[in-house]
């Protein structure tokens, strides 16, 4: 079996005798390509997309439909941008000033908005993933104490 996203493993210890290490019936007929994500909070999502964007962006340039293989591809699955949700957002930090959009013509002659980062970007990202780290921080001393 092929190796699977954390969020996965726990879909499939219901089909497996952890006990005994045995496969029940069910297991048969259940394969990578049928494990589904779970269904994230839209508020958890709401409250990262900037953070996300602009961490995936302070590694290259990227157009928007990048963007979100990306994303979904980097998440295992698990964090999947409709498009509804990430332009808005790219428009939202392009007149925040912490990215620019190009349009460019590719190598296969299509032509495309890449996103940048802007210098004022990447400060934001750095006070952006502090935060996150205070914040990830707190939450897990009292939600899993003793992970801490």
């Amino acid at each position: 079996m092929s190796e699977l996203p954390p969020w996965s493993q726990s879909l499939l210890d219901r089909y497996l005798d952890v006990e005994h290490n045995q496969a029940t019936p069910a297991q048969t007929y259940i394969s990578t390509e049928d494990v589904q994500p779970p269904v994230y909070s839209k508020e958890l999502l709401k409250g990262s997309t900037d953070t996300l964007l602009l961490s995936l962006l302070s590694r290259e340039r990227m157009y928007g439909y990048r963007l979100a293989k990306e994303m979904e591809g980097q998440s295992g699955g698990y964090l999947r941008f409709k498009e509804g949700t990430l332009y808005p957002a790219l428009h939202r930090l392009e007149r925040d000033g912490l990215v620019k959009g190009v349009w460019e013509v590719s190598s296969s002659r299509q032509r495309r908005r890449y996103y940048y980062i802007t210098e004022e970007g990447r400060s934001k990202l750095k006070s952006m993933l502090e935060e996150w780290r205070d914040f990830s921080r707190a939450v897990n001393l009292v939600a899993l104490p003793d992970s801490a």
